[in-house]
This record gives structure tokens, C-alpha cells and sequence, in this order.
């Protein structure tokens, strides 16, 4: 199960069964959780993600590298700041998503800290691997009493594919960019509902604005203003859809200078006013 922590990271739990959650959609379950042109601001979690994109175009952000993913895998290593937006969902899409235990993968692999897989990499091989998920699922869904003994199997079998085939060569500066980065999320989701401005944290890191903005842009290929913008308005989206919040309210809660501008930034990603697309949602 995944909850959405506003003030860390996107927490994973993973069963005692299998060291990894599997999770699977399809069309219709994917138009309802992640609509086209649906955009996940910059995240972190300690979990190695895996996921198989069929019939789904996407956009995946890691720093300032953009990656288009069209019926193929997108690779999360281990605290590795990203985000996503979804660009359009075919007819029989499904998506495939592996959320590999980080405990799990550090006791078994003791440099695990200091790997990371090649998202490129991992796609010359695709075929492959998508071999060895079709295998997995097909256990997995199975009445088989002694399933998870194959379901492991599996898993070891594509970890043994990853780090034969898709490690990254040189990650010594990638480890201490991915460091500063998650400090640096970490204090804006900390205090995104605040009067925040990109004065109060450059001060807060002991940098110059320019040096802050030029590091935030560098880490997470968005200004922090825009990105500060996007995460109220991903925060704030739950309750327009889920609450009984007027507006007003939602605006005060997440931080946005005036009702004004939060109805300006939603009608611009959304198409419709927070009000009437609350109401088009329920209807």
C-alpha cells in the first residue's frame, strides 16, 4: 500500500510474503487514478520501483533529464527525485508496477547504496524482461499453494537481469546531487502551506537565490516557483475532489497567496474552475 506523506516522502509498505508490492491496472483504472496530461510533482522513496508501460505515453523527470516512456519500462532507483506526467492512455493499456523492498535489497546486496540502474539500459533489453514479469504476474495470480517460492525465484532472476545488464558506471556525483536534492524536497513539502519564499529557503541552505535556484533547476528541472505552484496544487487537488472544503479554505490550507490565483493555476491544469470540476467529478 502507497500513502502520500506531505511532509517526507511517499511511503511504501511491503508484505512479509514477497520482498516487493506488484500492483496492476488497467484502461479504465488508469483513466480514474492518472487521467491524461496528469502530472506527479517531484517525489522520493527508498524502494527500488520498476514499472511496465503498455499502451500508456509518458514523461518521466529525473533532474533535469526528461525520458518519453511509450510502451516500455520506467526505472525509479532507490531515493532518487522524480516525477511524472502522463500524456495519453491507449485502449487495453495496462501498467505494471514492482516496488522492491529497500531492506530486502540491502540485505541482500550490501553496496546497494551505492548502485543505480540505467533506465536505457534496462529498455535495450525490454523484451526480456518483460518475459520475466508476464512470469512473475502469471505465479502471482495463481491458486498455487507454493506460488511465493516461484514468485521469489522470479525476483531474483530480475535483480540478477538489473545488475548484470543495467548498472549505471560512474555515480559518485549522482549519490551526493541525490542527497542535497531530497533535502531539498524534503523542506518544501515541509512547509509548502507556508508563506514560502525562494529567499527563506536559500537562506535556509546557506545559499545565495542564485545558487539555490540554479542547484533546484539542476536536481529537479523546474523552477522552484513552479514547482512550489505544482505541489500546492497537487496537495490541494485531493480536496477539491474528496472534501467538503470551500474553496477559500482549500486555498488558506495549501498555502496559496489568494483564491484568485489557486482558481487561475487549477483552471489551467484542470480546464475547469475547482468548483465546477468538483462538481462534474461527483456527478
Amino acid at each position: 500500500m502507497m500513502k502520500k506523506d506531505n511532509y517526507q516522502h511517499e511511503l511504501v509498505e511491503i508484505g512479509k510474503e514477497l520482498p516487493v508490492i506488484i500492483m496492476k491496472a488497467n484502461e479504465r483504472e488508469l483513466l480514474d487514478y492518472f487521467p491524461n496530461e496528469t502530472f506527479i510533482p517531484a517525489h522520493w522513496h527508498r524502494s527500488l520501483e520498476i514499472a511496465y508501460l503498455g499502451g500508456i505515453e509518458a514523461v518521466l523527470q529525473v533532474g533535469e533529464k526528461q525520458i518519453d516512456i511509450q510502451d516500455g519500462f520506467t526505472l525509479i532507483n532507490s531515493k532518487e527525485v522524480h516525477s511524472i506526467i502522463g500524456k495519453r492512455i491507449e485502449k487495453n493499456a495496462q501498467c505494471i508496477i514492482l516496488l522492491f523492498s529497500y531492506d530486502f535489497l540491502k540485505n541482500n546486496f550490501e553496496q546497494f547504496d551505492q548502485v543505480s540502474f540505467d533506465i536505457m539500459k534496462l529498455n535495450k533489453h525490454k523484451i526480456d524482461l518483460k518475459k520475466i514479469v508476464d512470469k512473475l504476474l502469471c505465479s502471482y495470480e495463481s491458486n498455487d499453494p507454493y506460488k511465493n517460492m516461484k514468485c521469489n525465484s522470479l525476483l531474483f532472476e530480475m535483480l540478477h537481469f538489473l545488475f548484470s545488464k543495467c548498472q549505471e558506471e560512474e555515480i559518485s556525483i549522482q549519490l551526493h546531487n541525490k542527497k542535497e536534492a531530497i533535502e531539498m524536497l524534503d523542506y518544501v513539502h515541509s512547509n509548502y502551506a507556508q508563506e514560502l519564499s525562494l529567499q527563506d529557503v536559500a537562506n535556509y541552505f546557506h545559499m545565495s537565490k542564485e545558487h539555490f535556484s540554479r542547484k533546484f533547476h539542476e536536481y529537479l528541472g523546474t523552477t522552484f516557483k513552479d514547482y512550489l505552484c505544482s505541489y500546492r496544487l497537487y496537495q490541494a487537488y485531493d480536496d477539491v475532489i474528496h472534501s467538503d472544503e470551500s474553496i477559500q479554505e482549500i486555498s488558506d490550507k495549501h498555502g496559496f497567496t489568494s483564491v484568485k490565483s489557486f482558481i487561475q493555476f487549477f483552471s489551467r491544469k484542470y480546464h475547469e474552475t475547482p468548483l465546477k470540476y468538483r462538481k462534474n467529478i461527483n456527478n
